[in-house]
């Protein structure tokens, strides 16, 4: 059996913060894969209908109301039942049915894919994190399932991207890549929060919201044209001689991007 929304809660669904077709396609899917992995009736479940009542602008659908669309005022009180597996169909169905060109940011993404050479999980666990950064509704969507407690966060990104809680965990180690480079770090914020334990640095978001059309331009973007015109590959930026270089011209030093994420100390592919 589904659930409602909250009680009484009368919400004009109008707007959206992602514009890009593509993108919403994935905000979509992240909502769909994680519906899947939710029980009816369970506080996670109560937290994505309430998310859908509050942002479905933002995958441009209305809780529980198939046909509704978006800029219709409506009460929660009338909502049909809805299960989760029901609402992941509809999501899931929604983003497949997409045949946007990818986005920007995407193109971005698969340049930072190729240059740091991101498997494909990696790069699933990179995507996301980044996109909740720059997604209002996804990281809304994010916290209130989070504040559910229902999911430990490694858990919670898995069920999002659709993989096992394991695997996401295994990559999320200290000494594996992603944190071990610097793409992924942790941040000492106090808010309860996905960023309070996982976080992509702002310079990594910076080089990913600007216009590039090849690799170079985003490698330019993320460490700089001097350092971006070095042949060498750095296997230790806070030992050799092209760290020190980056660490001395960028402040790219992994210390420094564990501490506040300013900067991107990865090792970016020749």
């Amino acid at each position: 059996m589904g659930i409602r929304s909250q009680r009484g809660r009368r919400t004009a669904v109008c707007s959206s913060s992602v514009t890009d077709e593509y993108e919403v396609s994935r905000v979509r899917n992240y909502a769909g894969k994680l519906s899947r992995s939710v029980r009816d009736r369970s506080r996670s479940a109560t937290a994505i209908l309430r998310w859908l009542t509050e942002d479905g602008a933002e995958v441009g659908l209305v809780a529980g109301v198939p046909g509704a669309h978006c800029g219709q005022d409506r009460d929660a009180d009338d909502d049909q039942v809805e299960s989760m597996s029901a609402l992941a169909q509809r999501l899931e169905d929604h983003a497949t049915g997409v045949t946007a060109r990818y986005s920007p940011l995407q193109i971005n993404l698969n340049f930072v894919n190729e240059l740091f050479q991101l498997d494909a999980l990696d790069a699933e666990i990179m995507g996301l994190l980044v996109r909740y950064r720059l997604h209002a509704g996804l990281r809304s969507l994010v916290n209130q399932v989070l504040d559910a407690r229902e999911f430990k966060p490694e858990a919670l990104i898995g069920a999002l991207i659709g993989h096992a809680a394991g695997a996401v965990s295994d990559r999320l180690n200290p000494h594996m890549p992603l944190l071990e480079s610097g793409i992924v770090g942790r941040s000492n914020s106090a808010v309860d929060c996905l960023s309070r334990y996982f976080e992509v640095p702002s310079r990594l978001i910076d080089a990913l919201t600007t216009p590039a059309t090849t690799s170079a331009d985003v490698r330019r973007a993320l460490i700089g044209p001097v350092v971006a015109s070095e042949p060498r590959q750095w296997s230790d930026p806070g030992r050799d001689q092209g760290g020190r270089v980056r660490d001395q011209h960028f402040d790219l030093g992994e210390t420094r991007i564990r501490q506040d994420f300013a900067g991107c100390g990865c090792s970016p592919a020749s």
